[in-house]
Parts: C-alpha cells; sequence; structure tokens
C-alpha cells in the first residue's frame, strides 16, 4: 500500500497530489511503498533455516517458470488476479524478461489496445514479428517488436536520431504529457536527427508515431523490474520451500479469515497438510512441524480471533520455559492472568486448542469460571509468596462434547 507522504517547504504544506508544484521547487519526490510481500519472503526464508540469498538465484529457473505457468499464482507477488492467472497461463513464461514486460503491460491502455495478446501471440510464434528498421531490432527483440517500456522509447530516440539521454528523456515526458505544440517541436527534431543518420523522413515520421501511440501506455521498465524480482523470488520459494512459503503467507494474512481459508485450501490441494492450532503445538505464527514422516503446516495461535499477540506469546514462552501442559487444569494453572482473560480463555477452548487435554470444550466452558477464579487465587499466592498446601484443586464439570455443528461453527468463525 502506498504511504501518502505530506511536504513542507517554508511554512507551506504540500500533500501528495501538488508533486507537480514539488518539482519547479527543485525537490525530488519519492514513492515508497510497503509490501507485505516481502514480509512474507523474509518470513519463508526464516523458517527454512537455510541461508537463501534470493540476489543470487537463477530468474530464468525453469521449474519456476513451468510452476508459474499452471496460473496456480496463489501468494505470486502481482499475479494473483484471475486476469493475470489467465494471461500467465496463456504467456508461458519462460524468463525474467517474460514477466517484467507482462507487469508493464497488465494495465488498462494495454489490455484494452489488444497489446497484451499481440504480445503473446508474437511469443508463441503465432503472430510474425516485424521490425520497421533494423535499428530497432536490438531495441525492441525482447518484447518481439512491441514497444513497452519508456526506455525503449528513449533509446530509439537515442540511436536513430541522435538524441543524448537527456534530450530522449524531455521526448517521453512529452508524449506523456501529450501538448501538441510540444510535441510538434520533438517531432521536428527527431525527424531531422532520422534524416541526419541517414534515415528516409518517411521511416522517420512513421517511427515517432509509433512511439507516440506507445508512450501512452508505455511503462518505466526499471519499475517493472523490480516488481518481476519480487514476483520471481515469491514464486521461486513457493516452487522450492512450499510448506514454508505457505506458512509465512497465512501468518501475513492471518486478520483476514477468508483469505486464509483460501491459502489453506489451496496448499491442500497441493497435499500440504494445515494443522489445527494447540497450546501444546502451536507457535505464535504459522509454523511448519514434523509430523508422520512429513513437513506439515501449525496453525498460528496468534491467528485465533480475538486472542492477541500478547497471549499467544506468552502460550508460548511458557511452554518452553516449563515444558509442554499436562491437562487443561495445570494450563489455566501456569498462565499469567495479567495477559489471560476470559474471552481468551474461551476463545482458546471453542477454537480446539485445547483438545485432548482430558477435558471437552463443552466442560471447560460449563467450568470456566470456578477454572479461572481458582487459576486467579493460585496466581495472587505466588505472586505474594504463599504457597497452600492443602488447597482444594477445582473440578472440571463432566459434560458431554457438543455436536460438530456447534464446534464446526466456532472453528469457522475463530
Amino acid at each position: 500500500m502506498e504511504k501518502s507522504i505530506f511536504i513542507i517547504h517554508r511554512g507551506r504544506v504540500y500533500p501528495p497530489g501538488e508533486m507537480k508544484g514539488i518539482e519547479k521547487l527543485g525537490l525530488l519526490k519519492f514513492d515508497f511503498l510497503g509490501l507485505r510481500n516481502l514480509t512474507v519472503i523474509q518470513e519463508c526464508i526464516d523458517l527454512t533455516g537455510e541461508k537463501i540469498d534470493l540476489l543470487k538465484i537463477d530468474y530464468n529457473n525453469s521449474k519456476t517458470m513451468a510452476e508459474l505457468s499452471t496460473g496456480d499464482t496463489m501468494g505470486v507477488f502481482q499475479l494473483e488476479s484471475s486476469g493475470m492467472r489467465d494471461v500467465i497461463r496463456r504467456l508461458k513464461p519462460t524468463c525474467l524478461e517474460d514477466i517484467i514486460a507482462i507487469v508493464a503491460l497488465y494495465r488498462p491502455g494495454p489490455l484494452e489496445g489488444g497489446m497484451v495478446d499481440d504480445f503473446i501471440l508474437r511469443k508463441a510464434g503465432k503472430k510474425q514479428v516485424v521490425y520497421d528498421s533494423e535499428v530497432l531490432e536490438p531495441i525492441l527483440r525482447e518484447t518481439y517488436g512491441v514497444f513497452v517500456y519508456q526506455e525503449q522509447v528513449m533509446k530509439t530516440a537515442n540511436v536513430m536520431a541522435g538524441f543524448s539521454l537527456g534530450e530522449a528523456d524531455l521526448l517521453r515526458r512529452a508524449m506523456g504529457k501529450k501538448i501538441a505544440s510540444e510535441m510538434a517541436q520533438q517531432r521536428e527534431k527527431f525527424v531531422a536527427g532520422a534524416i541526419k543518420h541517414k534515415h528516409p523522413e518517411q521511416l522517420a515520421q512513421r517511427i515517432f508515431d509509433l512511439m507516440a501511440e506507445f508512450a501512452k501506455y508505455g511503462f518505466n521498465k526499471s519499475h517493472a523490474a523490480a516488481y518481476a524480482m519480487v514476483t520471481v523470488q515469491t514464486a521461486y520459494l513457493k516452487t522450492y520451500f512450499p510448506e514454508a512459503f505457505y506458512a509465512a503467507l497465512l501468518s501475513s494474512e492471518s486478520e483476514d479469515i477468508e483469505k486464509m481459508g483460501m491459502i489453506i485450501r489451496n496448499a491442500a490441494a497441493h497435499d500440504f497438510e494445515t494443522l489445527p492450532p494447540h497450546v501444546n503445538f502451536s507457535k505464535v505464527d504459522f509454523a511448519l512441524e514434523p509430523r508422520d514422516g512429513r513437513t506439515k503446516i501449525r496453525y498460528g495461535l496468534s491467528a485465533i480471533k480475538n486472542l492477541g499477540v500478547a497471549v499467544a506469546k506468552a502460550i508460548q514462552a511458557e511452554r518452553e520455559k516449563k515444558g509442554e501442559f499436562k491437562d487443561a487444569l495445570d494450563f489455566f494453572m501456569r498462565l499469567p492472568h495479567d495477559v489471560m482473560n476470559k474471552r481468551a480463555f474461551e476463545c482458546l477452548i471453542r477454537s480446539g486448542s485445547l483438545d485432548g487435554l482430558g477435558s471437552t470444550r463443552a466442560s471447560l466452558i460449563a467450568s470456566l469460571d470456578s477454572l479461572m477464579s481458582t487459576a486467579q487465587a493460585h496466581g495472587r499466592d505466588k505472586a505474594g509468596g504463599q504457597i497452600a498446601l492443602f488447597a482444594a484443586k477445582p473440578k472440571i464439570k463432566a459434560m458431554e462434547e457438543w455436536p460438530d455443528r456447534i464446534r464446526l461453527n466456532d472453528e469457522k468463525h475463530l
């Protein structure tokens, strides 16, 4: 999500919409994007326990590209929408350059103008790649003869008409702004430069028209390349470390239950099981757990609705310090009540996080007030240095477990 930055200069506040005014002051504007995907990448690497240098991976990795070509791009940066999944299936990318191009092209203008379809057909060899001039081939070869990037417009002006890179950038900006008087001046300069470099005037006019047409949709390649790198990084991790990737992705979406459900179902479709939350096995976030000879994904405690990170951390810290909880009563007596409250205990019970500790969910809910008062009294005595040798332990009421309908509804809600 892009963050809005307000700039104060000599007592005047310039909101983000006044960027032209900022430029006139001689100030440089930066847009900083906070991407959730970068957190997913780092958490995935941490979960693998391996040293993975993503700047040294093969960005043209055939297995990664084959996985992308299936269109199963859940969690892959920039490629998750249904429209993009359709495009990536038809494109069948084979290298980073293909990803950069599709990131640049997947916008309303190029889609409506048929540029995306044209690009896909040319890559597949179903449409002939034609260059209006041989000087354009090295510039447009990577995009199959299609002007896609602003840099291609600049390079064409540089090579064909002798523009300096600074002059070429002014041409790019003029095309983007579509100011008629400025465009007329640039056309005259471009044609004169092309003739000087021994290109026919008619060709120069045609190339200028072509550049002006594509400048309406032209994208900055360096921007698209930076995005495409993150795209391939997420795709690479999903291909080679799928369990860790799904666990990191689930942690990042822990506040969106619907999205988490989609991720869990997608993981299950690839035979990666997500185990339910449990106070004896779950960590704060989603984690990997060896079980039955396979690596499975364990639901994170902090992802339980209304529980909170502080409670999840307290449970994990207590378990790591003194070992697993023997039964439900042991759990109630050991958890610090400065972070636990009735709602937290109820969420843990109803989510199934205390299942298998000797008491049904129905029994624990029915005994909750008694358990909490005893545990709180125990906590106060312990804090005051008192030990009650003959204190009676609370009894957990024996209740028949709720039917599946109630239990499953609780789990879905939490």
